[in-house]
Order: structure tokens, then sequence, then C-alpha cells
């Protein structure tokens, strides 16, 4: 990461609030609390290149989101994202913490997602031990931005060799929200060895990727497929093709998990569905606590 977004990155993550953070949208949602232990638990323990220990006594009950741009090597335009980082975040931290990328939906922006209480919702499950502590990076897409080298070659290796997240595929995580679900799917099948799971929520599937699919299944030579996540409402006008996209997943043999409940394509829909969304993600990373409902097969 540049030294500019590297100083700019270090300020922000010293501030111990969202209301601290200069240039974070408005306050989060309301979103139903669950009453937290008496300590977070601890990261997911695999190793990190830097040796000081996690602080004790933390008492944090909110993570912090913070705003960000970094440059990017073939446009002008840098990429906006932010970044929720948990209660008791340890820069320093000899463990690695798992990390989830979510892609916001046409002609949204990089706060869609703090807008619906992704952050809320991930407090709740850290504090109530449903999930270990985690970060979140949401980018920001401009019209022509090509987000599969945006993430998995700036963003991605920028954040992992400043921050103690990610480092290994069964550590990180991607989805999206409409348009973002497509981008999610061409990210996640292309790039298996950077991703363990993909989340599909009202997918979007950008064209032509049902007819590339055959091809990325194939490419991964008998490694194994990310953890496959769809769903959608009954009232959604996606909904047909959201059937397109589970008969081109059946077809090519990549197992899903699939929901189907009552909304349309709006935030009404989402909002209320983030904690299952998340303890979705954190199924597969390896200390997180098994619970809550998930989708059927």
């Amino acid at each position: 990461m540049p030294s500019t977004t590297l100083r700019a990155l270090a300020s922000l993550l010293t501030l111990t609030a969202l209301a601290g953070c200069a240039g974070v949208p408005s306050p989060r949602p309301a979103v139903a609390t669950a009453s937290p232990p008496a300590a977070v638990p601890t990261p997911t323990d695999v190793p990190s290149p830097t040796a000081t220990s996690t602080p004790t006594g933390c008492s944090e009950t909110e993570g912090q989101v913070t705003s960000h741009e970094i440059p990017l090597p073939d446009d002008p335009r840098p990429l906006a994202f932010q970044l929720y980082l948990p209660p008791c975040f340890d820069r320093r931290s000899t463990v690695r913490y798992p990390s989830l990328y979510l892609l916001h939906g046409l002609a949204q922006s990089e706060a869609a997602w703090i807008q619906l209480g992704v952050a809320a919702a991930a407090d709740d499950l850290i504090l109530a031990g449903e999930a270990p502590p985690f970060a979140i990076v949401l980018p920001g897409e401009r019209t022509g931005f090509d987000m599969l080298p945006i993430i998995t070659e700036t963003l991605l290796p920028d954040l992992e060799s400043s921050l103690p997240i990610g480092g290994a595929p069964e550590l990180r995580a991607i989805g999206g929200i409409s348009r973002g679900a497509g981008w999610a799917l061409r990210i996640g099948a292309q790039r298996p060895d950077l991703f363990s799971a993909i989340g599909m929520h009202s997918p979007a599937v950008i064209s032509p990727d049902l007819f590339l699919l055959p091809d990325w299944v194939r490419a991964v030579r008998g490694a194994s497929l990310p953890r496959l996540w769809l769903d959608i409402g009954y009232d959604d006008t996606l909904l047909p093709k959201a059937h397109e996209l589970r008969l081109a997943l059946e077809k090519v043999r990549w197992p899903y998990a699939w929901t189907i409940e009552r909304g349309d394509h709006s935030s009404s829909y989402w909002s209320p569905r983030l904690h299952t969304y998340l303890r979705w993600y954190a199924e597969g990373w390896p200390a997180a606590t098994r619970a809550g409902a998930g989708p059927s097969h």
C-alpha cells in the first residue's frame, strides 16, 4: 500500500468508534443486539509476520469503520473502500483474522453494506461468540472498473501486507448484493486459491459469465471449489435469472446452498438477513462457532 494510504489507514485505525472517523457515513441503522460475553474471542490461529501478543482486558463492544482510497495501476481514479475492523482488533496480532470482501450493487457505493447495518450485525455475532473476530472489506465499484484484478492484485495484497487479516483461502470469503454478487461469482470462481466461500445475495450475474462457468470449473482441476450460497426474494424481478444460475451450477456439479423467501430487490429484504449471511460466511472459518439457521440444500 502506498505510503500516503498507509499513513491514512494508520491514523484512522486509532479511532475508537465510528463517530470519530472522518468520511464515514451516517450512524449504523438500528439492529437487534446480543448480550456480549465477558471477553471477545481470539482470531483464527494462523501465523502472522508480527510477533506481539493480543491485548487483554479490552472492553470494546463496537468495531471500527473507516474510509480509504488506494491508487490503481491502470486507472487515474483511485479505488475507494471502507474497512470494518472488529472490537479489540490488534494490528500487531500474532494470528491473522478472517476477512470478508463484500461488493455493492449497481449505482450504489462502498457505503452500501454499512448503511444496511453489516457492521452492527458483525459486532453482534462476534460479541455473542457466534463468529470469530473478522474484518470486512467494502470496495467501491466505478464505471469501467474491472474488480477482478483490482481486488486480487491491488487491494487484497496491500491490505494483507499492512494488517494481520486473511493470509490463506480458508480465511477469506467474498460476497455481494445484486451486481456485486455477479462480481463475487466472477472473482471467486476464477480465484479459488484466494477465496473459500462465495455468497450471492439477489444475484445479477454479469454477462457472459453463465457461459464461462464450465470453463472456470474445469480450470480448478480437482481442487476444492469454494462454498457457494445463493438467496433471493420471491418478489425479486431477478428471480428467473437466479433460476438460470441454479441450472448452470447444477450442470457443472457445483454444490450450493439456496434460500428463497418473501421479499423484493431492496434493503428491506437484505438488511434483516445480515446476521444469517454473516453466520454462513463464518461457518467456513476454523475458529467460528457454528450457530444459527442456514440455507437448505
